[in-house]
């Protein structure tokens, strides 16, 4: 008795890359060239600096990102006047549980939703470490905050 299996749905996406390794491509001032049927480049987005103009963060503008974690869920709110940026990988202490945010910055106002955080765990968590970013998104140090329950 032979059995066959339905496949319910599938989707392929080929992609076929070479890496030119000519001389010329591998000379100092030149990259590697990209060869693929695919034509397209990935532009990450960035943030216009003239939409956030005046809303740079002030040494004390840390005081104002409040964490709260209610039921299953850590948000992290600005109540300040100032844009902040910070990495979206965080820690959650004392545990050293990982957790991911959105986007690397939180405007004026603005609530977060803190993804990947165990929901049996949170509740005895106390603090959150961020690695605080400066306007050109260098690492100016890590930032511990209390978590209110």
């Amino acid at each position: 008795m032979t059995m066959k299996k339905k496949i319910v749905g599938a989707v392929f996406f080929p992609l076929f890359v070479t890496f030119c390794t000519s001389a010329s491509a591998m000379s100092p001032d030149a990259s590697p060239m990209l060869l693929s049927s695919m034509s397209t480049q990935y532009d990450p987005p960035s943030l216009k600096q003239d939409e956030f103009k005046g809303l740079e963060a002030q040494p004390d503008s840390w005081n104002h990102l409040l964490w709260s974690a209610k039921g299953n869920v850590l948000k992290a709110t600005n109540t300040g006047n100032s844009r902040l940026r910070l990495n979206t990988e965080i820690k959650l202490m004392p545990d050293n549980m990982p957790g991911t945010l959105e986007k690397s910055y939180i405007l004026p106002g603005e609530t977060l939703v803190v993804y990947g955080v165990c929901r049996h765990h949170l509740p005895t968590q106390t603090t959150v470490v961020v690695a605080a970013l400066a306007e050109d998104g260098t690492d100016i140090g890590s930032k511990t905050m209390p978590i209110s329950h």
